[in-house]
């Protein structure tokens, strides 16, 4: 399974990117994991304006037959034993899987519509 995760986030802190990598040799050997950051919307005016702009940088990078997954405040809450049994029945229908964290506005309703699922991983 190819696990890819999005954000909309600046440039992150050295201790933010040590600790990824620590995390990253955690994954199974058989788990292909990628991060990438996309920078935040600068468009002024509206969030809805800046929502939209940033859902449509994201959707350009994911592949067609990947299912995405919006982690958001908003969506489903989960306790860390279901996030690690969702990950093996997506690892078991094989394919990419995108994890998409959005920017301080949140997800545009595109986006919400477009997902496969929305995780909220805390309260």
């Amino acid at each position: 399974m190819h696990i890819k995760v999005f954000a909309i986030a600046g440039k992150p802190a050295a201790w933010l990117v040590e600790s990824e990598q620590r995390y990253i040799k955690r994954l199974p050997r058989a788990w292909a994991f990628e991060m990438a950051l996309l920078p935040p919307s600068r468009k002024q005016g509206e969030a809805d304006q800046r929502k939209t702009d940033e859902w449509e940088r994201l959707r350009k990078r994911i592949p067609n037959a990947a299912r995405l997954i919006l982690l958001d405040e908003r969506g489903k809450s989960l306790t860390s034993r279901q996030v690690a049994d969702s990950l093996g029945v997506h690892k078991d229908q094989g394919g990419d899987l995108i994890l998409a964290i959005g920017g301080p506005d949140g997800f545009s309703e595109a986006a919400r519509a477009a997902a496969s699922e929305i995780w909220s991983l805390s309260s």
